[in-house]
């Protein structure tokens, strides 16, 4: 599976940032509007009626008044700034922008109009021009505190982390008590990696404002990040008791509920999260996936396609194109667009034999790493092009993401039982040649091995050690497949514990993935975690085992031993949260009882 992918998956939480409150101009005095001798109204005293009326909550005859000033020619900037703020609260945000920048022409060194300009600018999506905004109100009055935190709370949406945790830490410095910035200042910090003080942050924004829900949400992400999954889901729950009608908070409880292995609750509430908010896109995606899990596959791809709309599933951006996209009634030239990740590219294109049988053309947009190993295995008709390379509109006439084959091919588990078995084809020569530099008669079976993900769920990962001790048998030959920077784990496993990893040093594991087909199928078969190996070794039809978590990825279901996508793959599932000895002694003895 794509490691970045899975990290994203199910595990979707939603921080929450805080805009500070727009800023008006308030009157505290009981004004009562009077008449000069001319019994014409005092321009002052409305202007101020108006301000007084917008403060006290009484936006009706607030907006009579502001209306009555614009009717009579008052180009008072307060009166637009004030009643920007209210086209803005009703949504009407191009006509308060506008209404904010008249304040501005009005009266340029107005800190509240440039303020509230720059927080209406950020609700348009005009991230730069909102930046410029804030910063132009700081420069007028560099006291701000809520300038400084809605600034930070830009710069975060722009990218600009550690320009984002100045900001709200000089919000916090300007004023001690402001728990909104701390709970922003949280939300940076969780980012940084930083999680004991993310959690620390959170909990003062709480102590400083003991209602506020967004804060115990947020609390509730960093415990989670750091396995307090139980007081993880308290604070959710907390943050919903504060704020029943919080989507975001359901919908992260629902990632927690996962973790905990309550999947029936976790769809609860998933779905009232969306009942909140319709479009609440990470709801969606987030249910897709538990769909999927329980092999409800009609209703979980209908979700899956909600991951365009998800702001943080880390795939592929969508084929700019003006062809439509592909359905299972349309014939003529198709073209197959990667969007995610190598393990997921794997995954779906295992499907592209029968998405051939039903179309005249197709061609393949695919990482340029997997060309030499598909052109090998599928059929010869089929046209593979980098990702990287551009297609002409007229060479197709229809379009599909990968991602999106399962709603047309894999309607039921019925289909994929019904599929023909169909495996990828490894360079035969590579591999004989790595058969014979492994090979050694002091050992009855060789396993390759892999124990590490850049990007998959959190608790995925072994030490190499603990994985090697907890499967070793005499008679064994272990071979490195795990990509990335692994030499000092192998030496320092031989050094202590004496057991040897055999690795082919002139081989790169992470570019050279036909190399890494070819040593798999050197191999008698594979023990992994669930990355990239995994995945490229069940798709070579080699006998894989693979070690689940208890919050796996969705294809590999909730109970079962076996892989439906993949029928050589086996699974060997963690009983307990962290505790990796029950399924690597499984492992163990099913290894010895093949020997």
């Amino acid at each position: 599976m794509s490691d970045k992918k899975k990290k994203k998956e199910i595990k979707q939480q939603l921080l929450t940032t805080f805009p500070i409150p727009y800023e008006f101009i308030d009157i505290e005095d009981n004004i009562s509007i009077s008449t000069s001798k001319n019994n014409q109204p005092n321009k002052e005293k409305i202007v101020r009626q108006a301000l007084k009326f917008h403060s006290e909550g009484n936006i009706e005859n607030a907006i009579s008044y502001y209306k009555y000033c614009f009717k009579h020619g008052f180009n008072d900037p307060r009166v637009y700034s004030n009643y920007g703020i209210i086209l803005k609260n009703k949504g009407k945000l191009k006509e308060a922008e506008k209404s904010q920048r008249k304040a501005i022409e009005l009266k340029p060194d107005f800190t509240n109009a440039h303020y509230n300009l720059g927080n209406i600018l950020r609700d348009l999506g005009q991230l730069k021009e909102a930046e410029s905004s804030l910063r132009k109100a700081l420069e007028i009055n560099p006291n701000l505190p809520n300038a400084y935190s809605n600034l930070g709370n830009i710069l975060k949406d722009l990218g600009k982390l550690k320009e984002a945790e100045s900001c709200h830490r000089q919000a916090i410095k300007l004023k001690p008590d402001f728990a909104e910035a701390y709970s922003n200042l949280g939300v940076i910090l969780r980012d940084f990696g930083k999680s004991k003080e993310a959690e620390s942050c959170h909990r003062q924004a709480i102590e400083l404002k003991p209602d506020f829900a967004e804060a115990y949400s947020n609390l509730g992400n960093v415990l989670k990040d750091i396995d307090n999954l139980e007081e993880a889901a308290l604070s959710q729950r907390k943050a919903i008791d504060l704020k029943p009608n919080f989507a975001e908070a359901y919908s992260n409880l629902g990632t927690i509920l996962i973790s905990l292995g309550n999947l029936k609750e976790a769809e609860i509430c998933q779905r009232k999260a969306i009942s909140l908010k319709q479009d609440f896109a990470e709801a969606h995606i987030n249910l897709s996936h538990i769909l999927l899990k329980q092999k409800f596959f009609k209703e979980g791809w209908e979700e899956y396609e909600w991951r365009w709309k998800a702001t943080d599933q880390k795939i592929e951006k969508k084929l700019e194109t003006q062809k439509p996209e592909w359905d299972y009634q349309k014939k003529g030239k198709i073209l197959l667009w990667r969007e995610q990740g190598l393990g997921d590219e794997i995954l779906f294109l295992s499907l592209i034999n029968e998405l051939e049988n039903n179309v005249e053309k197709l061609l393949i947009k695919t990482d340029k790493r997997l060309i030499p190993l598909f052109k090998r295995s599928f059929d010869k008709d089929i046209e593979f092009i980098g990702k990287e390379k551009f297609i002409d509109e007229t060479k197709y006439d229809y379009q599909l993401p990968m991602g999106s084959l399962g709603k047309y091919l894999r309607k039921t588990l019925k289909s994929f039982e019904n599929a023909k078995e169909f495996n990828l084809t490894a360079n035969k020569e590579r591999s004989y040649n790595f058969r014979t530099k492994i090979i050694n008669s002091n050992y009855k079976k060789y396993i390759g091995i892999s124990w590490k993900s850049s990007g998959g769920f959190r608790g995925s990962s072994l030490q190499l050690e603990e994985l090697i001790l907890g499967i070793d048998s005499p008679g064994i030959c272990f071979i490195n497949l795990q990509y990335g920077e692994v030499k000092k784990e192998i030496i320092n496993l031989k050094s202590i514990h004496g057991v040897e990893i055999k690795e082919i040093d002139e081989l790169d594991i992470y570019n050279d993935i036909d190399g890494l087909a070819s040593l798999i199928t050197a191999c008698d078969e594979v023990v992994s975690i669930d990355n990239i190996t995994a995945t490229l070794s069940g798709s070579l039809g080699v006998k894989t085992k693979v070690i689940l978590p208890i919050n796996s990825y969705w294809p590999h279901s909730i109970e079962d031993k076996k892989s439906y996508w993949f029928p050589k793959m086996n699974f060997y599932r963690q009983v307990k949260r962290n505790d990796w000895r029950q399924p690597l002694n499984e492992i163990k003895e099913a290894i010895k009882n093949s020997i």
